[in-house]
């Protein structure tokens, strides 16, 4: 777990994860518990889910992420695919948002992700109060689960269900969303009977605290939509006696996002963020060798467009869909060991471009249509490994290279998608891995 190649991707993977990143959730405590490789990135951009498909589950199953008028209200998301011969990439959601009387809504919300701490599952609750919505708008038991704009002004609870007490976490929600501006403002008690529940004799000194705020704009009719966000998570300070550790953490982030109907058939997405994380751990036993500061500064930019129509006259040219797109992002990395450990500087950047093409198929049923999708991602990684302690000063380049072949189909008048593609590792001809994904939506 020292070497530049391990530290720069367990760092830099909060990047990838983003949508799904959470507030603290105290695995950020203990070491990194699983080791990445440089192709790690490349994987998972090859892994996700085209942009069309993305764009019509919303980010459903994150709040901070979703879009305010274009989410799925009930459905299931899954991406599934190989990073090596006993290891898997693994990325579910699945939410259910169901109205209980004409100003009240519950939600279910599921998440199972990874990023650069730790592999995690979360099940969150939410119950919401919708009131001042317009005479005109559609009666929330008439929506069948969707909540269509315009909304009105919004208030209510969040919750993290787990059955280690000492891990629950609540939150207030306050908000409004209407014909087109939304606004959402979280704050979230993390860990909130921690202190008089846990079974280790831990105690927060500074208890942590998550502030969220979101505001989105719907204009041009509808066809763009603009998102924005900001999270703190407050600093945190944790007191273990078992291990006579004190941790001490502190995250930021703030980021933009816009997605554009550019004409009938056209979609583009343009997102971008920012994070900053300090971490501080401080061990009173004299041979841990536990004591440093951390801070970490991720970059993350991507654009994409998909040209359809999506899979629409089967077999005809008018149904093929042309993917292009473009991931960025670059990370720091500066600890500062105490107690013997060594400084140490990490940098890391990648630049992936892809080019994909969905060739309509003749389909078995009308029920159902058929896609054959050919794509290739092609980029640079470029790391930087500095140990003044031991002399060394690292840097590295690599050309990354993969090309995919799969097969999707679209089925239930498009609300169900499924896709199983195979890759291969241009740069080092090799298996590049295979992966699957479904959604459905109801």
């Amino acid at each position: 777990m020292r070497t530049s190649t391990c530290c720069f991707v367990l760092a830099a993977l909060a990047v990838a994860a983003a949508p799904a990143r959470a507030q603290f959730r105290g695995d950020e405590v203990g070491p990194r518990s699983f080791e990445y490789n440089d192709e790690y990135f490349l994987n998972v951009f090859s892994y996700r889910q085209r942009l069309t498909h993305r764009w019509a589950w919303g980010e459903a199953a994150s709040p901070r992420w979703r879009w305010f008028w274009g989410d799925t209200a009930v459905g299931y998301d899954i991406t599934a695919g190989s990073l090596r011969s006993d290891e898997l990439y693994l990325r579910q959601q699945a939410i259910v948002r169901l109205p209980w009387s004409n100003h009240l809504t519950g939600e279910y919300r599921f998440v199972e992700d990874e990023d650069h701490d730790t592999r995690y599952r979360r099940n969150e609750v939410e119950v919401l109060v919708r009131l001042f919505r317009p005479a005109y708008a559609l009666p929330l038991l008439d929506t069948l689960g969707r909540t269509p704009p315009p909304d009105g002004l919004f208030f209510g609870g969040q919750g993290l269900l787990d059955a280690e007490k000492e891990h629950a976490d609540i939150g207030w929600i306050l908000g409004w969303r209407g014909e087109w501006l939304g606004l959402r403002l979280d704050l979230i008690q993390v860990d909130y009977w921690y202190n008089q529940k846990n079974k280790v004799g831990g105690e927060y000194e500074r208890e942590p605290l998550t502030f969220r705020a979101k505001a989105g704009a719907l204009l041009l009719e509808g066809d763009l939509e603009l998102l924005a966000w900001f999270q703190d998570d407050l600093p945190t300070t944790l007191r273990l006696p078992e291990d006579e550790l004190t941790f001490r953490f502190r995250r930021q982030e703030a980021g933009a996002a816009a997605r554009w109907r550019v004409a009938p058939g056209v979609r583009a997405d343009v997102q971008a963020s920012v994070e900053r994380t300090r971490k501080r751990r401080r061990s009173s036993e004299p041979l841990a060798n536990d004591d440093l500061d951390r801070e970490a500064v991720t970059v993350f930019a991507a654009g994409e467009v998909d040209v359809a129509p999506l899979l629409g006259e089967r077999s005809s040219r008018s149904s093929d869909v042309v993917l292009l797109g473009l991931h960025v992002h670059g990370f720091e990395e500066k600890t500062v060991g105490l107690a013997g450990a060594p400084d140490q500087t990490l940098r890391r950047g990648e630049a992936y471009a892809e080019v994909g093409y969905v060739l309509g198929l003749p389909t078995f049923h009308e029920d159902y249509q058929l896609g054959l999708r050919g794509q290739t991602q092609n980029g640079f990684i470029g790391l930087r490994d500095v140990r003044p302690a031991e002399g060394k000063h690292t840097v590295s380049q690599r050309f990354l290279s993969k090309i995919g072949l799969g097969l999707e189909m679209l089925f239930r008048e498009g609300l169900g998608v499924a896709f199983f593609q195979f890759t291969f590792r241009v740069d080092r001809l090799t298996f590049g891995g295979g992966n699957a994904q479904v959604m459905m939506r109801f």
